[in-house]
């Protein structure tokens, strides 16, 4: 808006397509196995066609860990290190 302030849109106000992938409302849903590097997102504002955004979303390649640390694992690593001792 001019004042700054922003209006959140979703599929309601939204036409959303994308190079790849399903759109489901808001949320775009990839195969599991997709390879690109990138999808290309478009944003049409259905009260005004001429009005859109076009941008390109980057696709993580690292997966992620089977298993995130705890809390106190993370603690207790930090803890268990000993301090070197001094030289003579």
């Amino acid at each position: 808006m001019a004042d700054g302030s922003y209006l959140p849109l979703d599929s309601t106000q939204l036409i959303f397509t994308s190079s790849d992938g399903k759109f489901y409302g808001n949320s775009l849903f990839l195969d599991p196995n997709f390879l690109k590097e990138k999808v290309t997102i478009k944003a049409v504002l259905r009260s005004d066609p001429d009005l859109f955004k076009q941008f390109d979303i980057y696709i993580k390649k690292i997966p992620d860990p089977q298993q995130l640390k705890t809390l106190d694992e993370i603690l207790n690593k930090s803890n268990s290190k000993s301090p070197k001792g001094t030289r003579r």
